[in-house]
């Protein structure tokens, strides 16, 4: 070509070629001496490698093995241009990964956290793989991968005995059982685990392992809720310190760690008050007795682990004790703001309204540089005891002061905000924080950006307090601020509608305009609203559309939706129309279902609903809740007989479902006014069936809120029938089955008098025996407001 090119004239061309084969010899020159002495340094350590007691001492197919990748693997690290040695199999690392290594050191000091265990296991056992320092049997890493790859227990198990039988403490190095004790640990081998530490502890070297080496065997004994394994772990560790210490300056001076690490004292602290154990947790934090046994003063966090715990437990006394000692001039330490956040919270809980006042003045009042700066946890905890006080301005400067850098993190913040706020009846305030540090146009004042949790967390205030124009309101800023609704907005603000109108038009708008997807809970939520305004037409139509095109998709609790809506008491005058065209969502075509219930009153379709799921081969089968809410709709009808409510019963045994407190008090109910026939049933089935369900429990708690359920409809039933001198009896019985009679039985007993029949005749002395069921039914309380106005008198 060269001459081709001379010929024609082309002598550029003639130029460019001649410099490019000359680069080219001179690039394949010195690629060609760095191979061959790469080569020559991989050859000398694959020689020596041959000649070592490691391979020699392996298993046939690890040699060959290892011969086929030591005769392989220089040609595939000369094609990714690395420097290789024999070593790399086993457990070296190539001078690329330690320089990549180096930089990513220098770029960042931070240990990186592991997403999981099992990477964490892989990075230790690469960790191994590449140590500069020591060599690893072949045996002893592929056990270390069995337990990486095992995908069940016995395969972790079967794993931790091939490592028992290699005795590593005699073949490995210390780094090496370092590392396998923190695999042995992750894994959930601890006596292995145990036993390697303990043969560190006691080697004649006289070496300390670090923190990061038997913190994972304290972190498991913690899990596992082995405190005394965990004691005996850091006393183990202090001995080898004590021993240590006795030696020379110099020899004290080659030791890195010299102590047991406090970070191993806070987490036998947590498990100490795990365990409820807060009398040891306290004996530990007093002046000198940690150190006395461990060698170690307890820091802050340790103060912190147990106040913590101790305001989750609910023991305020131990919050306190725990508070004087870390207050006291011996310990020397001054609380953080996750000190403040635990004493904030025990006052609280507490009801200590002056002590929480206090802790949060003295955060406001300290305008320091260096001062302590509230988190989002302790304005959570300081805005109830302020808006309680009426102190709004201070909970406006608090709120201010948070500094979170993280949007997400504030995002969250103000949400709980709100929560906490509507919890407490605060919605008003709620509404203002919001305008001022969510919504507002001031970008100075402005705290984070509006999401859509905002709009659901105020929007549930809003149903609670029954405000649906301000629901309106706060939709409309919604949609000013581009935020898009949810399937939650949808359902909660549906919750403050009070005309079917409304919920429909709703319905269209969100799944037409905004795209909403409907699922299963969203028609739930649909029909249990349509329900509760008296639609209940609309409501059967929509859950017969639901049924008809997602019929296996259909849940127990979209049926006990239906249920619901039939058990009402408003509706209980209603009449189904299934197939009333007019409304937004017509059945297309006459169905079994539809059929089934048009025409019916809700107690009748109740029942037929009910029979359609025990006989349907495709529906959910009732539960608990189906049968109760089928009782309430017959107990709010007309039909109301002993007959039908024994019926009941035996169907619902028949099913499967236990009688517990729930199931008989709406049994009970459907008796209406025949008190005859109620008690006859509970001295019958229907009190053997419950006591029966209540021998399952061991709480007696647990035992008298059945009781307390079954005889509170027996008190609607007196109440129907207006007798209150049975009423005065059932208490009694009530008692004498460890119930304790409070104010909600006598508030069942004047709920079944409101709804008692004006021919019913009243009981001789009816008065006299309804003032007795007051008496027996009241009890006394100090902080009960409406017996402030009551006579009292000393009986001496």
């Amino acid at each position: 070509s060269m001459r081709n090119s001379a010929s024609n004239g082309s002598w550029q061309r003639v130029a460019i070629a001649t410099i490019t084969l000359h680069l080219v010899y001179r690039t394949a020159n010195a690629l060609i001496t760095s191979v061959v002495q790469q080569h020559d340094r991989g050859a000398w350590h694959r020689r020596q490698f041959y000649r070592s007691d490691e391979f020699h001492n392996a298993p046939l197919r690890h040699q060959s093995s290892a011969l086929c990748v030591a005769d392989n693997i220089l040609t595939k690290k000369w094609r990714c241009g690395r420097t290789c040695t024999s070593v790399v199999l086993f457990s070296s690392r190539s001078s690329t990964n330690r320089l990549h290594n180096d930089n990513i050191n220098n770029q960042a000091n931070t240990r990186r956290k592991p997403p999981s265990n099992k990477a964490a296991l892989r990075w230790v056992i690469e960790s191994i793989e590449r140590s500069d320092t020591e060599l690893v049997q072949l045996a002893t890493l592929s056990a270390l991968k069995d337990i990486l790859n095992a995908r069940t227990t016995k395969d972790v198990i079967d794993a931790g005995k091939t490592l028992e039988k290699l005795n590593i403490s005699q073949t490995e190095g210390i780094s090496v059982r370092e590392r396998v004790l923190r695999i042995c640990a992750t894994s959930g081998l601890l006596t292995l685990a145990h036993q390697l530490l303990s043969d560190l502890l006691l080697d004649e070297q006289g070496y300390l392992p670090p923190p990061i080496a038997y913190m994972p065997l304290i972190v498991s004994y913690r899990k596992v809720r082995k405190i005394q394994k965990m004691e005996e772990c850091l006393l183990m560790i202090v001995d080898a310190c004590r021993r240590r210490s006795s030696k020379s300056a110099v020899q004290q001076q080659q030791q890195t760690y010299t102590t047991l690490d406090v970070v191993a004292l806070n987490c036998y602290l947590g498990a100490l008050v795990d365990g409820k154990r807060f009398p040891e947790a306290m004996d530990l934090l007093r002046p000198g007795a940690s150190f006395t046994k461990f060698d170690v003063d307890p820091d802050l966090v340790s103060f912190n682990t147990v106040l913590s715990a101790a305001v989750r437990c609910r023991e305020f006394g131990v919050v306190d004790e725990v508070s004087s000692i870390l207050n006291s001039d011996e310990v020397g330490l001054k609380g953080d703001i996750y000190t403040l956040n635990a004493l904030l919270r025990s006052a609280n809980l507490s009801n200590r309204e002056n002590e929480a006042l206090n802790i949060i003045e003295d955060m406001l009042e300290n305008s320091n540089v260096n001062a302590i700066r509230p988190d989002r946890y302790f304005v959570d905890n300081a805005l109830t005891p302020l808006l309680n006080t009426g102190r709004t301005g201070d909970a406006i400067r608090l709120v201010q002061q948070l500094e979170v850098r993280d949007e997400g993190v504030m995002a969250d913040a103000f949400c709980a905000f709100f929560n906490t706020l509507i919890a407490k009846d605060h919605v008003e305030f709620a509404r203002s924080l919001f305008d001022k540090f969510v919504v507002t146009d001031n970008v100075n004042v402005r705290k984070t950006f509006p999401t859509t949790r905002h709009f659901n967390t105020l929007l549930e205030g809003y149903r609670r307090a029954g405000s649906s124009k301000d629901a309106a309101e706060l939709m409309k800023i919604m949609q000013r601020n581009n935020v898009k609704p949810d399937s939650y907005t949808l359902t909660i603000f549906m919750a403050t509608q009070n005309s079917s109108n409304a919920i429909r038009k709703l319905w269209r708008i969100a799944t037409k305009r905004y795209d909403i997807r409907v699922t299963i809970p969203v028609m739930t939520a649909y029909i249990t609203e349509l329900g509760r305004v008296g639609d209940i037409s609309t409501a059967c139509r929509a859950f017969d559309i639901v049924r008809k095109k997602e019929s296996n998709a259909t849940t127990l609790a979209l049926w006990n939706s239906l249920l619901k809506a039939l058990s009402r008491k408003e509706n209980n005058m209603e009449v189904i129309e299934m197939f009333d065209h007019v409304s937004t969502n017509p059945v297309d075509g006459e169905s079994e279902f539809s059929s089934m219930i048009d025409g019916l009153s809700p107690a009748d379709a109740s029942r037929r609903v009910l029979n359609f799921m025990k006989q349907s081969d495709g529906c959910p089968k009732p539960d608990c809740q189906s049968f109760c809410l089928v009782a309430s709709a017959i107990s709010h009808s007309g039909d109301q007989s002993a007959s039908i409510a024994i019926e009941l019963f035996y169907d619902a045994m028949n099913a499967g479902v236990s009688a517990d407190g729930r199931l008989v008090n709406a049994i009970m109910r459907c008796f209406g006014s025949d008190i005859s026939s109620a008690i006859a049933a509970w001295k019958g089935e229907v009190g053997k069936a419950s006591r029966s369900h209540r021998n399952r429990f061991r709480d007696r708690s647990k035992q008298a809120l059945d009781v307390s359920a079954a005889y509170h409809g027996l008190m609607t039933v007196c109440g129907r029938a207006g007798r209150p001198d049975i009423a005065v009896r059932l208490t009694y019985a009530m008692a004498k089955e460890g119930a304790e009679p409070t104010e909600t039985a006598l508030q069942c007993y004047e709920a079944g008098k409101r709804e008692a029949q004006p021919d019913v005749s009243q009981v001789a002395f009816a008065r006299q025996f309804e003032s007795v069921l007051t008496v027996e039914c009241t009890k006394y309380v100090k902080t009960d407001r409406r017996r402030t106005s009551d006579k009292k008198i000393r009986i001496i």
